[in-house]
């Protein structure tokens, strides 16, 4: 079997940048199935239209990266005025795919091409697909085919319809699904927000598969006296960091607030601001588990619909339960609350409430320390490859079948 991974920014050894997600997600299920006896693994991905193609030789597959067509790459650190970003969203409207991806593709011969984020690489990536006669498997992981930037969030809350902008910088690739086999969202809140909008009912196959997260469990032993909360990730306001430190300077006494993850100067002001003089613990860019052995409860207050939300099953792990609030797939994340709490972000006296009803019984944390092992497994990798395999082999013998 040979399969083929689309993804936009797959890291490699040239550029190992990991954004999100996402990328943690496929590079696990690429090095999975390149791993398998019978299958073959080529993965293509996009770079700066101002460089040069090459290949990347990873253990036993390649990853070729492909020049964009776009004014210039994503994720620049160059700050570019609102002109060129318009230019930038309209043509990848377009769906322009890199001038040498027919050939590469036609010189791998898959059997079915796995396609993930496509953001300058090109929407119709699927209907040139096609037209080699290569089944595709669209995996959605974030809002792509709806908002140009992803988020259905703007102005400091969910967009619940399309804004001019999407209708104008996403007009053409509300066609992606006539090009499609299957359909495959990380978790059932995504996928339904698709349907709903329209996209992808006509495709036959529809699946909901989370992300692996591929930990092994961990026994940590929390002495401490105190309730220790903690937040993990980036600081920008959808996440919702602020809304957690106004909650933490209404926590009882004793508790603290422990933060992961870049944060700026400036934030760090706001968020001390807003935590009422309360210390804050910064630790900065540490790994994980750093965060999970030294907390008692995970907070993730995000604001939009986060299409996943690996962090509260990573904190599993190390036996955290996590209070997440009730957007897009986090409530899936705690098995609807048997690890964990959920709450609503509009309502900030929700979280207050909760931290103060663990705070003053600590037994709670234990009782939902015991739902953990009822959720933690249904994310882990075995599962979810075979989840995708068996969807792959349907995928390729519907294609042989209707092609004869």
């Amino acid at each position: 079997m040979r399969i083929l991974f689309v993804h936009t920014t797959l890291p490699t050894r040239q550029d190992p940048e990991i954004f999100g997600g996402a990328e943690v997600a496929v590079q696990l299920m690429l090095d999975s199935f390149a791993m398998m006896d019978d299958v073959e693994v080529l993965a293509i991905r996009g770079i700066g239209p101002d460089r040069s193609a090459y290949a990347d030789q990873r253990d036993g597959y390649s990853i070729v990266a492909l020049p964009v067509r776009r004014p210039y790459g994503m994720h620049e650190d160059v700050a570019r005025p609102a002109h060129d970003k318009l230019l930038w969203h309209l043509v990848d409207d377009i769906g322009w795919a890199p001038v040498d991806f027919e050939a590469t593709v036609a010189a791998f011969r898959p059997d079915v091409a796995l396609l993930h984020n496509l953001a300058a690489l090109g929407w119709r990536t699927a209907r040139r697909l096609k037209a080699m006669n290569v089944p595709v498997i669209q995996t959605l992981h974030d809002y792509y085919f709806l908002c140009p930037r992803s988020a259905r969030y703007r102005g400091g809350a969910v967009c619940r319809q399309k804004c001019l902008d999407c209708r104008v910088t996403g007009l053409q690739r509300k066609g992606i699904g006539a090009a499609t086999d299957a359909v495959v969202a990380v978790s059932d809140a995504l996928l339904e927000t698709h349907l709903d909008w329209g996209l992808f009912r006509q495709v036959p196959l529809k699946s909901v598969i989370p992300n692996a997260v591929e930990i092994d469990p961990v026994a940590v032993a929390r002495d401490w006296p105190e309730l220790r909360l903690g937040f993990l990730g980036r600081s920008p306001p959808e996440k919702g960091l602020p809304l957690l430190a106004s909650a933490f300077a209404r926590s009882p006494p004793g508790t603290r607030l422990l933060v992961a993850g870049r944060v700026s100067d400036a934030d760090r002001a706001m968020l001390l601001s807003r935590a009422g003089g309360r210390p804050i613990e910064f630790l900065g860019f540490v790994p994980p588990d750093r965060l999970f052995r030294a907390i008692d409860l995970l907070v993730v207050p995000s604001l939009w619909d986060e299409p996943f939300g690996r962090v509260s099953i990573e904190a599993q792990a190390f036996g955290v339960p996590s209070i997440v609030s009730d957007r897009g797939g986090l409530p899936m994340t705690i098995g609807h609350g048997r690890a964990g709490w959920i709450f609503e972000p509009t309502d900030p006296e929700a979280l207050i409430r909760l931290i103060g009803l663990i705070a003053a019984d600590r037994a709670l944390l234990d009782e939902k320390r015991l739902g953990i092992p009822s959720v933690f497994p249904q994310f882990s990798l075995a599962r979810h490859l075979a989840s995708y395999r068996g969807l792959i082999e349907q995928v390729i013998e519907r294609s042989r079948a209707q092609t004869g």
